[in-house]
């Protein structure tokens, strides 16, 4: 029965229907008859037209010395409520009546800023185009003003001016837009049980069909059921059922936005800067796009590259680094791959490819699951890099002892346990899941993070990051202990390299977390280099400088490795003995490391032959040495300067 237009625009909040529209006002066109008719010009249906009629009129009145006659006045004033004038103008500009508001940024948009300047230009001053309410009811009452948008005004006022009432103009015939206003009339919700029944029975009264035409053909109200404005009874009796009827409310699209007010008042200040600044349509509608945008990574190109540019570079490098496991599974680079077992170079690499991508959880729109697959890759990640070689270390221990036994029997439970805390930590992250921050920037753009609001989030978050601290730790406590092992010399000096990347890295992303940078290309990209850079490190230090000594040296090995069984055949004395830690010492020797040779062939380096000797006591009484009641800070001292594990 009532305009749904005018039912969703005044009478509901949050999809809720509070009560029922029992009066209306609306804005409309009011056009000056008498200059009209003087100058045997009709009555405007679209912008354009009223310019030419303007302009044309107010020539004519200029060279009689009318000079208080305003072409235009549109309510484009100071006050709060102005940015309706600005939505209807913009709205008079849609392809047709049943589009809805132009999108912003659209052409129809442009167009329409374009020819509200152009108006402001033509038919009016920049004093005039700003003035108040009172500025046009007095220019109404005096008939000095050719056009004016008001609102309806009732009877007896009506009858007192010299203007006819029409339906605004638009950009195109047929087409106008007029802002709603009125009352409505709803129940209390916490109204007493015993009056609800007397209230739904006044309500259905005061908002029925019968008590509106009432009240209409005594012009009291104007009513919000168009059917009455076809019916002949009334029409006989209001002259403006045409007017009524063809009302086209504004369909404002931020009605029930929640930054409303905040839109608002931005929305008109823009549309200031335009009006009377030297900004340009264009550039004023990406401003009002930027306050309710919010912008996002993707391989969208239309607002930025950087989305595309970042998923061709990690992808392309993360292919490369899987297709390089190839490489361990060729006998010629074999030397090379010595200190991990082949599963457990593959679970390396696949946790350097996984901190790669932890930029792809940033991209698209953000939600909890790209908040949850971004912590989980962190987890994973991290501990796919370091378990392998914590096992490594464990089972490479230069004392003998029970738990490296323990550890080297259940290599793949010791690995599980680690990958299943990973699990708990982020499936404990689902019970308070992320909440998703949006950072709004003044006369920026807007974009989203992930944040751990509720206190067990940040909780387990905490604890998340003390425990990858206390892995990374116990790994630095196991390579001081064995730093001067021959058979792992120059691998645990790479794999210290990786230690501290990794702890910048993860120092760098904590820190990050916790400040937010204005700009979300900036902030994107710094994170996305900082895991570029982790990614790369680990892969060149743990397995691609093995791959690019593999190539180089392969030949040289295979020389090698027939001269010295020649050699052992010709020289019986000679024991042969080649170690996979001969071959990798032979090639690291090209980082200009001094080392020497042995008898057997093996390569040892001087520091080491220092330590020896250093040590040469300890080791002579290291039985009776390691049963006394020595220090914990002796014991790993004594244990960092051994070069061999027993």
């Amino acid at each position: 029965m009532y305009d749904p237009i005018i039912i969703s625009q005044l009478c509901k909040y949050d999809d809720k229907l509070l009560g029922i529209p029992i009066s209306m006002t609306f804005t409309v066109f009011y056009s000056n008859y008498l200059l009209l008719n003087q100058y045997n010009r009709k009555i405007p249906e679209t912008w354009e037209e009223m310019i030419d009629t303007g302009k044309y009129i107010l020539n004519e009145e200029r060279k009689k010395d009318n000079n208080n006659l305003t072409g235009y006045i549109g309510l484009f004033n100071e006050n709060e409520r102005v940015v309706y004038s600005l939505y209807e103008f913009i709205y008079s500009f849609r392809n047709s009546i049943d589009t809805g508001f132009p999108e912003v940024g659209s052409q129809p948009f442009i167009d329409a800023l374009e020819m509200m300047k152009t108006i402001k230009n033509e038919l009016s001053s920049e004093e005039e185009f700003r003035s108040d309410d009172s500025y046009a009811v007095n220019k109404i009452f005096s008939g000095q003003s050719i056009f004016v948008k008001y609102w309806i005004l009732g009877e007896p006022y009506i009858n007192g001016v010299v203007y006819n009432i029409t339906t605004t103009p638009g950009f195109k015939k047929g087409i106008s837009s007029s802002i709603v206003s009125g009352y409505n009339l709803g129940i209390y919700k916490d109204i007493d049980k015993e009056k609800i029944d007397a209230a739904i029975v006044a309500l259905m009264n005061i908002g029925s069909k019968e008590i509106q035409r009432e009240f209409l053909l005594k012009r009291k109200l104007v009513s919000s059921i168009k059917s009455l404005y076809d019916e002949e009874e009334v029409c006989n009796k209001i002259t403006e059922c045409a007017l009524f009827k063809g009302i086209q409310p504004l369909n404002n699209p931020f009605t029930n936005s929640e930054r409303t007010d905040h839109y608002s008042i931005k929305f008109k200040n823009y549309i200031y800067e335009f009006l009377y600044g030297n900004k340009t349509a264009q550039e004023i509608s990406q401003k009002i796009i930027d306050l309710t945008k919010i912008y996002q990574i993707s391989i969208n190109t239309s607002d930025s590259y950087i989305g595309l540019i970042s998923i061709i570079v990690i992808s392309t490098i993360a292919i490369l680094m899987f297709f390089s496991l190839i490489a361990l599974f060729k006998e010629n680079f074999g030397p090379f791959f010595t200190f991990l077992s082949t599963d457990f170079w593959i679970l390396s690499v696949i946790g350097t490819i996984l901190i790669l991508c932890i930029p792809f959880t940033n991209f698209g729109n953000i939600t909890n699951t790209n908040c949850y697959l971004n912590s989980l890759f962190h987890s994973l990640g991290f501990t796919l890099i370091l378990i392998p070689f914590l096992y490594e270390l464990a089972i490479k221990f230069p004392i003998e002892n029970i738990i490296s036994k323990r550890i080297k029997k259940f290599k793949y439970l010791f690995l599980f346990f680690f990958i299943l805390v990973d699990i708990i930590w982020n499936g404990l992250l689902l019970i308070e899941p992320f909440y998703i921050e949006e950072i709004n920037i003044n006369d920026g753009k807007n974009f989203e993070v992930c944040k751990a609001k509720s206190t067990l989030s940040k909780i387990i978050l905490i604890i998340k990051w003390s425990y990858l601290i206390i892995i990374i730790l116990v790994t630095l406590l196991l390579i001081f202990t064995e730093w001067n092992i021959e058979s792992t010399y120059y691998d645990l000096r790479f794999f210290m390299a990786v230690i501290y990347i990794d702890i910048l890295g993860i120092l760098l992303i904590i820190c990050f977390n916790l400040i937010i940078i204005n700009n979300y290309i900036i902030y994107f990209l710094i994170r996305e280099c900082i895991y570029l850079i982790v990614a790369i490190s680990n892969y060149i230090l743990i397995y691609g400088f093995r791959l690019v000594f593999g190539f180089i040296k392969k030949k040289d090995i295979r020389i090698e490795f027939i001269n010295k069984i020649n050699k052992g055949f010709i020289d019986d004395k000679t024991e042969l003995t080649i170690q996979p830690s001969t071959i990798q010492s032979s090639f690291v020797n090209d980082f200009n490391i001094n080392s020497i040779t042995d008898n057997n062939g093996t390569m040892k380096n001087d520091t080491n032959h220092h330590y020896d000797i250093n040590i040469t006591d300890s080791i002579d009484t290291g039985d009776s040495a390691l049963s006394q009641n020595r220090s914990i800070y002796s014991k790993i001292m004594y244990i960092h300067f051994k070069t061999k594990s027993e």
